[in-house]
């Protein structure tokens, strides 16, 4: 029902926050890494009123670039079909859902109509806690939205060192199956970001420390991704 946008290869342009919400609603598509054919299929569901295409993506696909991983990734609005895609995919199919788009996810991954062909699941910044997904999962929490709980208490704050951007946290300190991985400063759409202001999100959307962070995050899902696999 939709019409088809050209695929993108990455580096990608960014996008301000802003662009998140004023663009195209029809599925996007992005490539990444220099391996072909590539080693993962990719289904990103956006957050609550966000485009397919949108800025947390263009970033994290940038990132996924950067950590060399070869993937083919597909953005959809949380209502979208996505069916055809996973079916027609060659190669693992991971989920991955941002804010609702995570609830979603975990949805799909147990459902009768594609539980069987997705092999794992990302949740970021997840709107519905805990996680409740059949395969493995591995979800991450901005350490300003909620992640900071998981530092404090367990683990020493100031055991976290300048260049440390992300923290896995013990899956037998978590839920016991869940990876569960803080990135440092992170917002809800893990910018580098304290500062909850529209002009400060707009600020860190591109700034280098948000950039490092999520190559950091790229890098912890990319270790996910190939374990779950197998390579």
């Amino acid at each position: 029902r939709h019409q088809a946008r050209p695929t993108m290869h990455a580096p990608v342009p960014p996008l301000l926050g802003k662009d998140s919400y004023t663009g195209p609603k029809t599925p996007c598509k992005f490539t990444t890494g220099s391996v072909r054919p590539h080693v993962v299929t990719l289904v990103w569901f956006a957050g609550s009123g966000q485009c397919p295409d949108n800025e947390l993506l263009r970033r994290m696909v940038n990132a996924f670039h950067q950590a060399e991983l070869s993937a083919e990734i597909h953005g959809f609005e949380r209502s979208d079909n996505v069916r055809s895609v996973v079916e027609a995919s060659r190669v693992p199919v991971f989920l991955v859902g941002h804010s609702a788009g995570g609830g979603v996810a975990c949805r799909l991954a147990g459902s009768a109509e594609l539980g069987s062909r997705v092999a794992g699941v990302v949740c970021i910044n997840a709107a519905k806690e805990p996680l409740v997904s059949p395969v493995p999962t591995l979800s991450i929490l901005g350490e300003n939205d909620g992640g900071d709980r998981y530092l404090v208490g367990r683990f020493e704050r100031r055991s976290l060192g300048p260049l440390d951007l992300s923290f896995v946290v013990p899956t037998k300190e978590f839920d016991g199956k869940t990876t569960l991985v803080i990135a440092r400063q992170g917002d809800h759409s893990v910018r580098y970001n304290a500062d909850n202001s529209n002009a400060g999100k707009e600020r860190a959307s591109t700034s280098p420390e948000t950039f490092a962070m999520n190559l950091a995050l790229a890098k912890e899902i990319k270790k996910f991704i190939l374990g779950v696999i197998n390579i």
